[in-house]
């Protein structure tokens, strides 16, 4: 097929084709006259000549010119006969040609019939799917959901959209079971929502997660989705668990996570978690069991994460907070970064206004082993129980103007094993203050003190 007919057959329209002018019918009338015309004309001069030659040589001379003559005709049939050859020859070949484009445009009526089918039946499966998941039936709402994830699974370019249905359901107002009245309607009522929450949670965590994503021979499995963007802006998270996660960006501002949360080894580009409500609950909503005495149920655990960018100004941890080994490779923001300048929140001079919110760690907070690449700030942040910044790597300064920890009593404080970064302290009435570095440019090393040496003394200077 031609380029040009080729081309016609790609829009669908057909093609107008031209003859060449040699081979239409004028050209081959006036082909065969021009022919004539010469043999005629080289004839006759021919004849001229002979009638000037001796009279004995007349004869074989005029025999000669009419020799051309008829030569000439004859050389005019050929040349009809070879330009209606070759007019043949193109026929058949635009015949081969034109069959050739019904044939590319019955192929792509028929593709476009096909893509048009699929495409109806993907709207009504993810419509009957959505009409699922809106039922009020505990089982038709986890099929809808089942239903949905076959979908993304089988059409990656609509696995966002959905991600972002699964967002939008678990954003929806939502108050835990309590545990208490079994046989209250709104109790039962709860109880059947928080499995089908459960396992939109786990709809998310299974295609963001990597397992064993540090080791490069390891590839991604097929349950993976790429680059999805979680917004879970004040949603009520139950007991979440999104180990080895990676996800481009989430915005888990304003949730409640009610249960604690497990972020280990997750990777976020951006993470959002201002003025995020980390609870850690009586008991375990998720499989109805008692945590019977477990010291890390409800906590909150980043051991391991990465992130680029992070945000908790203002997230209350209610129960223990781990960040052991969590690499911060931009700006990590726990406090209130911006209130004055650089001198100021080393002298610890600035203050907060009264709408501004800090996060608060209810419990131990642990930081051991972190990195952050770029600038740390836990300014003003609250520490009701431990904390530990021991062998933490900061290629900028940690700020810790104006954190607090809980006191007893002025000069003695309710905790003896934490550990500050270098150049921080804890003052007489529990405030942050940076110190100077030694003689030498560098700080004491901490001194750890066991829990009955930390009554009645005060915090000694100490760095990781």
């Amino acid at each position: 097929m031609s380029r040009e007919l080729a081309a016609h057959a790609e829009a669908g329209t057909p093609a107008q084709r031209r003859w060449p002018w040699p081979l239409s019918d004028a050209g081959i009338a006036i082909s065969a006259a021009l022919v004539i015309i010469a043999g005629g004309g080289l004839a006759a001069a021919m004849w001229a000549v002979a009638d000037t030659a001796a009279v004995n040589a007349r004869p074989g001379m005029h025999i000669e010119a009419l020799k051309y003559g008829a030569g000439s005709v004859a050389a005019a049939a050929a040349a009809v006969g070879l330009l209606l050859s070759l007019r043949k020859q193109r026929m058949a070949e635009d015949a081969h040609d034109r069959d050739g484009e019904k044939f590319q445009l019955a192929v792509q009526a028929q593709q476009h019939t096909e893509a048009d089918a699929a495409a109806r039946r993907l709207t009504e499966t993810y419509v009957k799917a959505a009409e699922q998941f809106a039922s009020e039936s505990v089982v038709v709402r986890l099929a809808g959901l089942y239903t949905l994830e076959r979908v993304a699974q089988d059409n990656p370019d609509q696995r966002q959209k959905i991600v972002n249905l699964i967002c939008a359901y678990l954003r929806m107002p939502y108050t835990p079971p309590t545990g208490n009245d079994h046989e209250s309607d709104r109790e039962r009522t709860s109880q059947l929502e928080l499995q089908v929450r459960i396992a939109a949670q786990l709809f998310l965590s299974d295609h963001t997660c990597i397992p064993a994503r540090r080791n490069p021979r390891v590839k991604a499995p097929e349950t993976y989705w790429p680059d999805l963007h979680l917004d879970l802006t004040g949603a009520a998270l139950i007991e979440l668990s999104m180990c080895n996660s990676v996800v481009r960006y989430a915005s888990f501002a304003s949730c409640e996570f009610v249960g604690g949360a497990t972020f280990r080894g997750s990777k976020f580009d951006m993470a959002d978690f201002t003025t995020a409500q980390f609870t850690a609950g009586s008991q375990r909503l998720a499989t109805g069991r008692l945590p019977s005495g477990d010291p890390a149920s409800g906590a909150v655990n980043f051991n391991g994460a990465e992130f680029h960018t992070a945000i908790f100004t203002g997230a209350d941890f209610g129960g223990p907070a781990s960040f052991v080994g969590a690499a911060f490779h931009g700006s990590a923001d726990f406090g209130t970064p911006g209130l004055a300048s650089y001198d100021a929140l080393k002298g610890g001079s600035a203050c907060p206004g009264p709408n501004v919110r800090t996060a608060r760690f209810r419990d131990q907070a642990v930081f051991r082993g972190a990195t952050f690449g770029g600038a740390a700030s836990f300014g003003y942040v609250r520490f009701d129980g431990p904390a530990d910044f021991a062998s933490v790597t900061a290629h900028q300064d940690v700020y810790l103007a104006g954190a607090r920890q809980a006191v007893t009593r002025p000069g003695h404080t309710a905790v003896s094993s934490t550990v500050w970064p270098h150049g921080w302290e804890m003052g007489d009435d529990g405030v942050l203050v940076a110190i100077p570095p030694g003689p030498d440019g560098t700080w004491p090393e901490p001194e750890r003190l066991p829990p009955e040496a930390g009554k009645g003394r005060r915090r000694p200077r100490s760095g990781p």
